[in-house]
C-alpha cells in the first residue's frame, strides 16, 4: 500500500533500528505539586534525553546554501531526509522517545529538542543541497520513486538501473506518490492512447516536454493545454504528471497570489493547474520566473524583518478552455497544444483509462528513462541550427529525439512551427499589434516620437478600440507593450530595437519604422489577400515567405 511522505516520516522505529540510550527511568519524572521549578527541570532533562537518542540512532543533521535545515534517518531500512520544520521531524522525535521510554514525551520538550537540533543542524551541520524527485550529478541523473523501500533510478550514458540509495538527497513532501516501477522494452508509442492530440508534431512536443520535465536540467518550457468541454484537457494533464511527479492533488486550482505558485514548487517537481479562466498579469510574470529559474521573498510570520525566501525552477502544466498565453514573454516560453473535441464514440470512461494507464506506466516511464540516456550521453554534444528561445529545452529534447522515433529536424520544425502559431495568436489578440502592421501596410519607412506614433495608432484603431482597458494610455505604455510584443511582432516581421535617448534637453527617443522581406511567418498567419505573395511552402505546410512585413525599430 502507497504511503505518503507524512506517514513514512511518523512510522515507528521498528526493534531493530533501537538505539541504546541513558536510563530513561527518570528522565520524566512527575512534578510534586505544582512546583513550576520542577517541571521546567523535567521538561529540560526530558528534550536532552531525545537529543541524546536522536544523535544515538545515526541521524545526521545539515543545512542547505538557504540555511534550511535537515536531518537524514533510517526508516524502514533506508534513509529519508526530513526537514526540521513542520509534523514529519515532531512526529519522529516523538516515536523514538516513546519506543525508548514507553511514555509519551512533553510536547514542550519535544519542541525544545527540536530547536536544539535545528541549531546544530545550522552551524554544526555540513552544507548538502536536497531535491525533490529528480536531481543530477557527475554525469549522473537521479529520478526518486519516492517509493517504501527507498529506490532511486540512476541514469547514465551507459543505460539505467534501479538502485536501493543515492548519493544525494531527496525529500517527500506531503503529498508525493510514488512512480510505477520502470520496466525495459517499451514503446514510447504506448503512451499515445492515454493523451488526446491532433497530430504527430504535438506528440512529439508532448513527449519532449516529459523528457525534459524527468532531467535536472531547465529551463523548463511550461506546457499548457487548451481545448474546449470534453477534450480531456485534465486527463491529458494527470497522465503527463503521473509520468513523472505523481501527487496525491495531482490538479490544482489556480493561485490566489505568486507567494502560493512558489510555494507549491517548492514542495513539488512539476506544478499543474487546471481549468484557468484568466490570467493576471503578476501570475504571467510569476510562471516566467519559475520556467527559467527565479525567487520570490516574504517576511517570515512572527518576526519583523526576516525574510522566507522561495528559490525554483519547475515544470509546469496549465489547462483551459482558451490559450492563456497572451503576454509575449509568457508565450517564448511555452508550448500550446490545442486538444481536439471527442467525440461520443471515441469516449472512454476514466475507470477504464486509469486502469489501462496503470497497466502501461511502467513500460512508458521505461521508454522515457531510455531517452534520458541519450541526452545524458550526447546533450553536450549537440549543435543546433540557431539557439530559440528556451535552448536548453531544445537541446534536451534534440538530444533524446533519435530514441523516441524521430529525427533532429521534425523536433525542430514542431518546435518551431508551436513558437510561431503561438506569436502569431498573440499577435491577433493585441489591438496595439494589429494596428502596428496595419499602419505600416501603406509605408515603406516612418520616423516619429512614441507619443507622435501613439497618436498615429490611434488614428488607425479608431475611439472605440482606444477606450479599451489594453490599449495604451500613454506613450510609456505604448513603449512598454511593444517590448513585450517584440518576440511575437518577430514572427511575423516586426522587428523592434530600443535605443538611446537623444543627448538635449528634450531627451527625446525616435521610432524608425521600416518595412522587411522574406520573413517566414506561420501560414495561419497570412491573409487572404497575401497568398499571391507568399512562396517557399515547405513540403508540410509549416511555413512560407511573406513579402507583406515590416520592421519598428526605435533608434
Amino acid at each position: 500500500m502507497t504511503q505518503s511522505a507524512e506517514q513514512n516520516d511518523a512510522q515507528a522505529i521498528t526493534d531493530s533500528e533501537a538505539v541504546s540510550a541513558p536510563d530513561l527511568a527518570d528522565s520524566n519524572p512527575e512534578p510534586e505539586g505544582n512546583d513550576s521549578a520542577t517541571a521546567a527541570g523535567a521538561r529540560e532533562s526530558q528534550a536532552a534525553v531525545i537529543v541524546d537518542l536522536a544523535v544515538a540512532s545515526g541521524a545526521e543533521f545539515f543545512h542547505n546554501a538557504a540555511y534550511d535545515r535537515f536531518m537524514a534517518v533510517t526508516i524502514n531500512g533506508h534513509e529519508e531526509t526530513i526537514p526540521l520544520r513542520g509534523a514529519g521531524a515532531t512526529d519522529w522525535l516523538r516515536q523514538l522517545y516513546y519506543r525508548q521510554s514507553g511514555k509519551p514525551a512533553n510536547a514542550q520538550a519535544v519542541q525544545d529538542a527540536l530547536n536544539l537540533i535545528r541549531a546544530r543542524a545550522l552551524y554544526d551541520g555540513e552544507e548538502h543541497e536536497v531535491h525533490v524527485r529528480v536531481a543530477g550529478g557527475h554525469g549522473v541523473i537521479y529520478l526518486d520513486l519516492a517509493d517504501g523501500a527507498g529506490r532511486v533510478v540512476a541514469i547514465t550514458e551507459d543505460g539505467w538501473t534501479v538502485i536501493d540509495s543515492c548519493p544525494l538527497r531527496f525529500i517527500r513532501p506531503k503529498g508525493l506518490l510514488p512512480l510505477p516501477l520502470p520496466a525495459h522494452g517499451g514503446s514510447i508509442d504506448d503512451l499515445r492512447p492515454f493523451v488526446n492530440v491532433s497530430d504527430d508534431d504535438q506528440f512529439r512536443l508532448m513527449v519532449s516536454w516529459l523528457v525534459a520535465a524527468l532531467s535536472p536540467w531547465g529551463p523548463y518550457p511550461i506546457l499548457q493545454l487548451a481545448g474546449q468541454q470534453g477534450s480531456a484537457k485534465s486527463t491529458t494533464a494527470r497522465v503527463l504528471r503521473s509520468l513523472v511527479d505523481p501527487n496525491v492533488s495531482p490538479l490544482r486550482s489556480e493561485p490566489r497570489e505568486a507567494r502560493d505558485l512558489m510555494i507549491a514548487a517548492t514542495n513539488a517537481h512539476v506544478v499543474t493547474f487546471d481549468n484557468i479562466s484568466r490570467m493576471p498579469s503578476y501570475m504571467s510574470d510569476a510562471l516566467c520566473r519559475l520556467a527559467t529559474g527565479g525567487g520570490f521573498s516574504t517576511r517570515q510570520l512572527y518576526t519583523d524583518g526576516e525574510e522566507v525566501i522561495f528559490e525554483g525552477m519547475a515544470p509546469v502544466i496549465l489547462t483551459g478552455i482558451e490559450e492563456q498565453a497572451e503576454r509575449g514573454d509568457l508565450v517564448e516560453r511555452s508550448i500550446i497544444i490545442t486538444l481536439p473535441p471527442i467525440s461520443d464514440a471515441e469516449r472512454r470512461t476514466e475507470r477504464t483509462v486509469r486502469k489501462d494507464f496503470e497497466a502501461a506506466a511502467p513500460r512508458i516511464l521505461g521508454a522515457l528513462l531510455d531517452a534520458l540516456v541519450l541526452v545524458v550521453r550526447h546533450r553536450d554534444a549537440i549543435e543546433l541550427p540557431g539557439r530559440p528561445r528556451m535552448a536548453d529545452f531544445a537541446v534536451t529534447a534534440a538530444a533524446a529525439a533519435p530514441e523516441l522515433g524521430w529525427d533532429l529536424e521534425q523536433f525542430l520544425l514542431a518546435y518551431q512551427g508551436n513558437r510561431d502559431a503561438a506569436k502569431a495568436s498573440t499577435v491577433e489578440s493585441s489591438s496595439l499589434a494589429l494596428a502596428v502592421v496595419q499602419f505600416m501596410e501603406s509605408r515603406t519607412e516612418y520616423s516619429a516620437t512614441a507619443s507622435e506614433l501613439k497618436d498615429e495608432l490611434e488614428l488607425v484603431v479608431g475611439e472605440q478600440v482606444v477606450r479599451r482597458r489594453t490599449w495604451p494610455k500613454d506613450a510609456t505604455r505604448l513603449s512598454g507593450e511593444l517590448r513585450r510584443l517584440a518576440p511575437s511582432l518577430e514572427a511575423l516581421g516586426v522587428h523592434v530595437v530600443f535605443g538611446e535617448r537623444e543627448p538635449g534637453r528634450a531627451r527625446r527617443r525616435l521610432i524608425t519604422l521600416e518595412r522587411m522581406a522574406d520573413v517566414a511567418v506561420p501560414v495561419s498567419a497570412a491573409s487572404d489577400s497575401n497568398q499571391g505573395e507568399n512562396e517557399d511552402v515547405d513540403a508540410g505546410g509549416r511555413y512560407s515567405v511573406c513579402r507583406r512585413s515590416v520592421r519598428v525599430t526605435h533608434a
